[in-house]
Parts: structure tokens; sequence; C-alpha cells
């Protein structure tokens, strides 16, 4: 038998990063209760109407395995030579 994994929200455990990326995730209050004190959360959802987009302070709306890579390459490109 597994052992129990750890859970963020009500049943689990609270974290405050300063950013949280919420990758298709459907934002139900039980788990973005558990976040609520991250500094910057970042929503990638298909469904435009997913909960998430309530909490986030930036919202993508797509398949995350076409936003992810997108925002990689962005980031990437803007970030200064020497820091991958």
């Amino acid at each position: 038998m597994a052992s129990p994994q750890p859970q963020i929200g009500i049943t689990g455990h609270s974290i405050g990063p300063k950013l949280y990326l919420a990758i298709a995730t459907s934002g139900k209050f039980n788990h973005m209760s558990g976040v609520r004190d991250a500094g910057l959360i970042v929503a990638i959802n298909d469904d435009v109407t997913a909960h998430v987009f309530d909490f986030a302070d930036i919202g993508i709306v797509g398949d995350y395995r076409v936003a992810v890579p997108a925002l990689y390459a962005e980031l990437s490109a803007k970030s200064p030579a020497g820091n991958d």
C-alpha cells in the first residue's frame, strides 16, 4: 500500500510561495484555500469558466501543453544571459 501523498488545501497543508503555477487545475475552493498566501497565482486552464481564474492574478485560457512551452520560451528569451 502506497503512503499518502501530501495535499494542499483544507484537508492538507497551506503554502505561501512567491509564485504558484496552477496548471490544469479546476480551482476548487478546498484546494485554493491552501494557496491563498501565494504571492502571485498564475492559472492555465482550457476552460474559461474554471474557478481557478477567480483566485488567479494572471490567467491563461488554453491547453497547458501549448501554453507552458510558449510561456517558458517567452520567459527564457527575456531572462538575462546565463540565468537558466
